[in-house]
């Protein structure tokens, strides 16, 4: 390695009279240098400048020009509106006389139409020479026209695009002025832009061109009879607009020049110079610069040359000896010259082999040692007996695959090598994942554990516990080390203790039915609750409060029986005391039973009607705050708290579960329905897109403050994720991807609408498929104060159903 690196140096070094030939050529050239650095810095910055200065003062002038030409047309036109708006009662006759009239006069329309308010044209003012071809206009719809629909949208002037006219089959331009719901519209000839272009043109020092809005050539000064058909879009100077003058080709030719626009019919003036002829003076300059260098520099290396050969003689016998080196002879007598520099480096030469020997030596035990290390490593991960370990190259091929993998997986050695995970037992879609996951460690950070659900070719199920990270290879190549635990039995056992639970529900759920159906005051609870039912879902407004019927007869269905049952056992308890009593055979244990009794069934009355008291709150809260668009100041944990009990009955008969955390310091100053509504629909949105069909799953809700005076509220769930062509479009009314299976589209639009209206906030969305999908609502804490009254009411969806949609359902 010592000797390799000598070798580089010395392939590196350059010849000695490279060496003299620079320190001579930047003696001499160091004041030419010096002069046209300082023309660099400071003369060419200057003529630059007056080069754009002067461009830039002709553009700014003939954009001055066309504008004071556009605007007196606009005046004009504007006059005949305002006489059409004061002369309401002008009849058709009178109205063509007077266009016609105006058209004869007028120095800039050649034509001028009125349309009727549904857009067609019922007069034409044409000079008389072009007067025969009205009959052929009128009637023409022109409603669909842009700037016609400008004008009448936002009731200002609006310039058209050029165009053709019909009228004097030349290029024109049309004004659009509204009248009410009619238009006034005015065709100005461009046909006198050429000459004006010309006259604007410093006398033929600057070409002026003039391009409409599509970058289409209208005039030129060069050529005022050149075609009109030369579009100028793919020049630079239009695609990055720049103060500066920008280099371009027109017509083969380098040119340079900047644009400037012409309001009104937003057009560009574009004034440009052939280069040559812009940077003449800036040319010669640097010619003359360049010259002087030549010169200088063929003097420096004449003198290098006759100051080298005269040392080279000297240098060639240690020149040799560096290159007996390089080859690997270390036993080179120490030389001797007349200069005592050379003398010193004979010597360092010899003392430098002598140290190349010893570090040769030290790298070759250590090089020995790393081996001896890397092979007790390997046999170590060889027989790891319960952690399968694989290395994978960058295209996902199998390099190492240990016992334990064979074990595993069924799969030999022999048949993984070389081999990709698809080709052994992986689908294409877990393949894919697996790429993009090797392609993520390779920033450093390793992934995992994560659980993977993987189908062997002999039908067997394994869930594996894996973690995934990189490492560079000896030869420098990324390689993957991915680590399996196989957790296959524990993952089963979690599996069958799920659908014990699912069971002993639903034998919870056909007791408690029972004990309802006899239960006479429970009934008549029910029928008043589905007779308020009824009256809630006749008004959209109100269609979100129909549902918590079903989910407070859900919840109160428990403690209303147990109370029931309780007071049923005190009233038997209370007429056996009373027979003892009336009997005279009552006893102290029996009136001490009682007691006890009395007291189990008071302490079973309370606690159960204090959770329906609770319930009731809870869903009264909600109904308040679903109803209508109530302000007012509340505590987010307890909104989401009373929305998550509404929500119970529905995830009670899911597998997935909500992980909320909710900071109990943040207060609001808001609308908790609109809020109450946007948590409804994103969590329904979760249950419904992200985990139908899994049979477990995790909905997070989290809610913090991220800067002064606002909030984030994320919403985040594992399910499958949505597609990245969805994503921009998912708040767009009426997008869903469960077109004929009951999704109307409209559950994240209303989200949307919510959150930037009423609420005042911004949503966004971020997801991967296979990797869920987070919502992130960041919202004032004191929502706008001009939301009108009712901007938080709206109606719920097939899409975004309201809280606790089920209802007959018991646990």
């Amino acid at each position: 390695m010592v000797a390799l690196s000598v070798l580089s140096n010395l392939l590196k070094a350059r010849p000695l009279l490279l060496t003299l030939a620079g320190r001579f050529i930047i003696v001499a050239a160091l004041p030419i240098l010096a002069v046209a650095l300082l023309f660099r810095l400071y003369y060419e910055p200057l003529l630059l400048e007056d080069i754009d200065t002067r461009q830039g003062f002709a553009a700014d002038n003939i954009a001055r020009q066309l504008e004071r030409h556009f605007a007196i047309a606009d005046r004009e036109l504007g006059s005949l509106a305002n006489l059409f708006d004061s002369s309401a009662d002008l009849s058709e006759a009178q109205i063509q006389t007077l266009l016609d009239a105006y058209a004869d006069t007028s120095d800039f329309y050649e034509a001028i139409y009125l349309s009727d308010e549904q857009g067609r044209i019922r007069a034409i003012g044409m000079p008389s020479a072009k007067r025969g071809l009205r009959q052929n206009l009128y009637g023409l719809d022109i409603s669909a026209r842009d700037f016609v629909r400008k004008a009448q949208a936002e009731q200002v002037g609006a310039w058209s695009n050029s165009f053709l006219s019909t009228v004097s089959s030349r290029l024109a331009v049309a004004l659009a002025r509204p009248l009410g719901q009619r238009v006034l519209i005015g065709e100005v000839a461009i046909s006198p832009l050429p000459e004006l272009a010309k006259q604007l043109s410093q006398d033929g020092a600057l070409q002026v061109l003039i391009v409409d809005r599509q970058r289409q050539l209208i005039a030129s000064s060069q050529n005022p009879e050149a075609s009109q058909q030369l579009n100028l879009g793919h020049l630079p100077v239009f695609q990055h607009t720049s103060p500066r003058v920008q280099r371009l080709q027109i017509d083969n030719q380098e040119m340079v020049g900047l644009s400037r626009t012409v309001s009104g019919p937003d057009w560009q003036v574009l004034v440009v110079q052939p280069s040559e002829q812009a940077y003449a003076l800036l040319s010669s300059t640097w010619q003359r610069l360049f010259l002087s260098l030549a010169a200088t520099l063929a003097m420096a290396l004449g003198i290098a040359a006759l100051t080298s050969w005269s040392l080279a003689k000297k240098i060639s016998l240690f020149s040799r000896q560096v290159k007996q080196i390089a080859n690997g002879r270390y036993d080179l007598p120490v030389q001797s010259t007349s200069i005592s520099e050379l003398n010193t480096l004979s010597v360092s030469l010899k003392r430098m082999v002598g140290a190349i020997r010893e570090r040769e030596e030290a790298l070759l035990a250590t090089a020995q040692s790393l081996r001896e290390s890397e092979d007790r490593l390997l046999a170590t991960l060889e027989n790891t007996p319960n952690v399968a370990i694989q290395w994978f190259d960058a295209e996902g091929r199998v390099v190492m695959w240990n016992h334990a993998s064979e074990t595993l997986y069924g799969v030999s050695r022999d048949q993984a090598m070389g081999q990709t995970l698809d080709k052994l037992f992986y689908s294409v879609e877990q393949e894919r994942l697996f790429r993009a996951m090797l392609k993520e460690t390779t920033s450093g950070a390793g992934i995992g554990p994560y659980l993977s659900e993987i189908h062997l070719p002999d039908n067997r199920q394994l869930f594996v516990l894996a973690t995934t990270f990189a490492l560079p290879s000896r030869e420098g190549q990324q390689l993957f080390v991915c680590m399996d635990v196989d957790v296959t039995e524990q993952k089963k056992a979690e599996i069958a203790y799920r659908e014990l639970n699912a069971s002993l529900e639903q034998r919870v759920a056909e007791r408690t039915d029972a004990l309802t159906r006899s239960n006479e005051e429970l009934n008549k609870a029910m029928g008043t609750l589905q007779h308020a039912q009824d009256e809630l879902v006749q008004s959209e407004k109100l269609a979100a409060l129909g549902a918590l019927v079903a989910g407070i007869a859900h919840e109160l269905n428990t403690p209303v029986g147990n109370s029931l049952m309780a007071a049923s056992t005190l009233e038997d308890h209370g007429r056996e005391i009373a027979a003892a009593v009336s009997a005279g055979t009552l006893k102290r244990s029996t009136l001490e039973q009682f007691i006890e009794d009395n007291k189990t069934a008071t302490d079973i009355l309370v606690r159960n009607l204090r959770k329906a008291s609770e319930l009731i709150n809870s869903f009264k809260q909600v109904a308040v705050d679903q109803a209508g668009s109530q302000r007012r100041r509340f505590q987010l944990s307890e909104v989401i708290k009373e929305i998550l009990i509404t929500l119970g009955p529905t995830l009670k008969k899911t597998p997935f579960v909500i992980d909320s955390n909710i900071d109990d310091s943040i207060e609001l100053d808001s609308y908790p329905g609109a809020l109450g509504q946007v948590l409804v629909n994103l969590i329904n949105n979760a249950l419904i897109h992200g985990l139908q069909g899994m049979d477990h799953g995790k909905i997070g809700l989290y809610a913090f403050t991220y800067e002064p005076g606002w909030i984030e509220l994320a919403l985040s769930d594992n399910g499958r994720g949505i597609a990245e062509e969805h994503l921009p479009r998912i708040f767009d009314p009426f997008f869903t991807t469960r077109m004929g299976q009951g999704g109307s589209g409209l559950g994240l639009n209303i989200v949307h609408n919510l959150v930037t209206g009423v609420l005042g906030g911004k949503v966004e969305v971020a997801s991967q498929l296979g990797w869920g999908a987070r919502f992130a609502i960041r919202l004032p804490i004191c929502a706008p104060m001009d939301e009108p009254e009712g901007a938080g009411d709206v109606p719920p969806t097939s899409s975004s159903p309201t809280p606790a949609a089920p209802a007959a359902d018991s646990d």
